[in-house]
């Protein structure tokens, strides 16, 4: 099996953040959202590492709190050396974020490695696109923008753009809490079943893979829904099921 170029992360993307308080929402993402992923949770990445990052945003808000109450130019200082800090600590997990996403057991392709890179939250480099195949499947975070307003966002990365991106979103009964087993979804030769033991409201929406986000609207407000998707270049290249998300109407 030949070896893969290592595909690396884009650390001008935070290197670059002139404004405090966005760099210490970044390293906060970077913490959520590394810790919450299948590759780089503990005890794939230490959690002496995360609170160290969690350290580092704190005394970024300190920094900043100290400064609005009093502006000298030595307490913008102490701003500027606790963002430098967090520059620092996010170095340092870019290291071990593109060492565990390159692992031959973790990736196949180079694609599959900018794919596991994005899901710490960390931009993967652009890598040369090939010819298109069988997708991926998608990664994504829901979240709840209002009443009955949920929006969909996928991070699999840049390069990642099918042709076509199916969501869909499956309400739960009221009485239920996860994990949620009342209904079976399964995907076969680009036809989706959803085998269910109460009646459901079953919202779809397909849109050009190249977008990043999905709004739905007009959904029931305080009722569950599994959230899923899959993507597809043509009418015969069709990736996985999704992970299931959870969100509120």
């Amino acid at each position: 099996m030949a070896v893969l170029r290592i595909v690396l992360a884009k650390r001008s993307v935070y290197t670059k953040i002139t404004r405090a308080s966005t760099l210490r929402q970044y390293v906060i993402n970077c913490v959520n959202y590394g810790t919450a992923s299948t590759l780089f949770a503990v005890p794939s990445i230490l959690a002496t590492v995360y609170a160290a990052g969690t350290s580092a945003s704190v005394a970024i808000q300190t920094a900043i709190t100290n400064h609005d109450n009093a502006p000298t130019k030595a307490n913008q200082k102490i701003i500027d050396d606790k963002m430098a800090l967090a520059v620092l600590w996010l170095d340092s997990y870019v290291l071990l974020v593109v060492s565990i996403a390159n692992l031959s057991t973790n990736c196949t392709t180079r694609a599959e490695a900018a794919t596991n890179i994005a899901t710490s939250y960390l931009t993967p480099q652009n890598i040369v696109a090939a010819k298109k195949g069988k997708p991926n499947k998608p990664i994504f975070v829901v979240k709840n923008t209002g009443t009955g307003m949920v929006e969909t966002e996928i991070i699999n990365g840049d390069e990642y753009q099918p042709t076509s991106m199916t969501f869909v979103l499956i309400s739960e009964p009221p009485a239920h809490e996860p994990p949620y087993d009342f209904a079976t979804v399964s995907l076969s030769d680009g036809k989706l079943s959803i085998k269910s033991a109460y009646a459901v409201e079953i919202v779809t929406s397909t849109a050009s893979g190249k977008g990043r986000f999905t709004e739905f609207i007009g959904l029931t407000s305080g009722l569950g829904y599994r959230v899923l998707a899959y993507a597809q270049n043509g009418k015969k290249q069709i990736s996985l099921l999704s992970a299931v998300g959870y969100v509120k109407g």
